[in-house]
């Protein structure tokens, strides 16, 4: 029974190994988040690695959400500003943006009606640049609340404009060279499918 026990170990490394060749593998610098889907927050989905060539959206804000920025983000206010832009002028609607000062809680954070833009904490997956997760209404595919956190350098480009993508509703897609692509090293500025002012 010992050789038995033996082989089995042995087979399940060498399974292992080939397994971890096939798959590519995760850096910080290419992955850019998960989304956390469903109303309750019931279930994380990872959906990274995608094949779809056009985006899906999870569902629309019925109400005209605020971006809240919580103290500690690594983020500017005129970079929030910019990407706000970049998606207003795609037809989007946004209320105010407002920056937290020191010491000032950050009360909106999963509220229903805000964005809110906040720093990583302990339990972030350091293999992700930024994860945005959102609570929407199932029944009616209305987002209710969305949180973009980030772990470092949100000042980076496009990523801001990718993060409020998934908080407007938009899952990944495959385009190369869309905003929506989930690998930072692929995409690019294509709106495609996801402008409202798209002709």
């Amino acid at each position: 029974m010992e050789p038995f026990n033996e082989f089995i170990k042995v087979f399940l490394k060498i399974a292992l190994i080939i397994l971890l060749m096939t798959i590519r593998p995760v850096s910080s610098d290419d992955t850019i988040e998960i989304e956390e889907l469903s109303f309750n927050q019931i279930e994380i989905k990872d959906i990274s690695r995608v094949d779809r060539w056009k985006p899906r959206s999870l569902g629309v804000w019925i109400m005209t959400p605020d971006v809240i920025i919580c103290h500690g983000a690594p983020v500017t206010l005129e970079r929030v500003e910019s990407a706000i832009e970049w998606w207003s002028s795609r037809g989007y609607s946004f209320g105010r943006i407002v920056q937290k000062n020191p010491g000032e809680p950050c009360d909106e954070a999963g509220v229903d009606g805000f964005i809110t833009i906040e720093s990583a904490g302990s339990d972030f997956d350091m293999s992700y640049m930024a994860i945005t997760h959102i609570k929407s209404n199932n029944t009616i595919d209305e987002i209710l609340a969305a949180r973009v956190t980030i772990l470092f350098n949100g000042n980076r480009e496009r990523l801001l404009e990718h993060e409020i993508g998934h908080a407007l509703g938009w899952r990944h897609c495959n385009r190369r060279g869309h905003i929506m692509h989930p690998f930072m090293s692929e995409g690019g500025w294509d709106d495609t499918h996801v402008s409202l002012t798209e002709d």
